[in-house]
């Protein structure tokens, strides 16, 4: 059986990780009382680089001999329960929602040491619900990290109401496509930026078939946004902004510094193609933001290191603004918030089954393949549509 981890490099003198296939035993995957085994049919593909840092963030143990599990969004069919009878009958198991040979998907937690990219993984109960008949595992599996992180920003941070007006910076990655028809799906008015031609045609081609506004800009002032945000609303200001990256005011011009200095020395190393495609790819400024929202607006912000001045503080002080913060992960962290954790998944798969959300899954790849695909792409190839491995029997 085959899974693809992390595992250290070995002339790395440093915690440097490549991403690898390995086998594995499947007899070496217990079971305790909450647990199911799944066939993984389809999981979601991630920045390895991010993943690594959300591990880094909860301060796990990173040990220069441990390969680190990769995959977490899974879509597949339980095969097995704790002591291997029918699940809804096992004696000293709380697992009573699931029969054998359900079509599940699932959200494997951070501190979790299974790979959900791989022929099998182990899961517990709490973290999966059912898929529905109509869905495909790719397309489930192409929108639970995507999914939870928009669900979270608009209802459980943002409390978006009907005809708010809702920001969506980044409506071309697989977060935004959701965010915004999930915002329509609850009566929002929603307005995105284009700043590359690949953008601008994706969006209007999105727009046909959805109520939204795009807003173009290219090689112009900042200051566009703002203006363009103000004329839409009717110099109210928008509602909700939800963004998957800002560039910090005090951190820009070095920022900037760096990917000028990459892209005139035309170097061809894929840290080079990563800052071209970041100096391309239209980032908001902190500034521009908070001078974007409304009276009491909400802004919901990726960006783990946000600085913000404190004459930015002053204004969303007078506005009566708030900022949250998007961290899917501190749902299945905590163990009080697995109710509303199964509320989300569940509703997502729903809206999926009615065709209220689609993913935006631009390439399928088989698990032999993926150490050679995740390898070559660099940071810049998230942020358009979504990956996902497919197992070469499923859809």
């Amino acid at each position: 059986m085959k899974k693809i981890v992390y595992r250290l490099k070995d002339d790395s003198e440093k915690m440097e990780y490549s991403v690898v296939s390995v086998n594995f035993d499947i007899q070496s995957m217990p079971l305790f009382q909450n647990d199911v085994l799944i066939k993984v049919h389809a999981c979601g593909l991630s920045s390895a680089i991010k993943d690594y840092q959300n591990l880094e963030r909860i301060n796990m143990k990173l040990n220069h001999d441990t390969d680190i599990p990769y995959g977490r969004e899974v879509a597949g069919v339980v095969i097995k329960g704790y002591m291997n009878v029918s699940l809804n009958l096992m004696a000293h198991s709380s697992v009573t929602r699931f029969f054998l040979g359900d079509q599940v998907v699932g959200f494997i937690p951070l501190d979790s040491t299974y790979s959900g990219c791989g022929q099998f993984c182990v899961i517990s109960a709490y973290n999966i619900v059912h898929k529905p008949v109509n869905v495909s595992s790719t397309l489930a599996a192409a929108s639970i990290i995507d999914g939870i992180r928009a669900y979270t920003a608009l209802h459980y941070r943002a409390h978006i109401e009907k005809n708010s007006y809702v920001l969506v910076c980044d409506g071309t990655s697989n977060f935004g496509m959701i965010t915004m028809q999930l915002a329509l799906s609850w009566g929002a008015k929603v307005i995105t930026i284009a700043s590359t031609e690949d953008e601008k045609i994706l969006l209007h081609t999105f727009k046909e078939d959805h109520n939204i506004s795009v807003i173009e800009l290219g090689n112009v002032n900042n200051a566009s946004l703002i203006s363009a945000c103000l004329e839409l609303t009717g110099g109210l200001g928008v509602d909700v902004i939800v963004d998957n990256g800002v560039y910090n005011n005090c951190l820009t011009s070095v920022a900037h510094e760096k990917v000028r200095m990459a892209v005139d020395q035309n170097v061809t190393s894929n840290a080079a193609s990563m800052a071209t495609d970041a100096y391309n790819k239209y980032r908001p400024y902190v500034h521009d933001i908070i001078s974007c929202l409304a009276i009491g607006g909400s802004w919901i912000t990726s960006q783990a290191d946000l600085q913000i001045d404190p004459p930015d503080t002053e204004v969303l002080y007078m506005k009566g603004a708030s900022v949250g913060f998007i961290f899917e992960h501190a749902w299945t962290l905590s163990s009080s918030k697995q109710g509303c954790f199964l509320h989300i998944l569940d509703d997502l798969m729903n809206k999926l089954a009615s065709d209220a959300i689609r993913p935006n899954v631009t390439q399928s790849v088989s698990l032999d393949d993926c150490p050679y695909v995740l390898s070559s792409m660099g940071e810049a190839d998230w942020t358009f549509g979504k990956r996902v491995m497919v197992e070469s029997s499923s859809s």
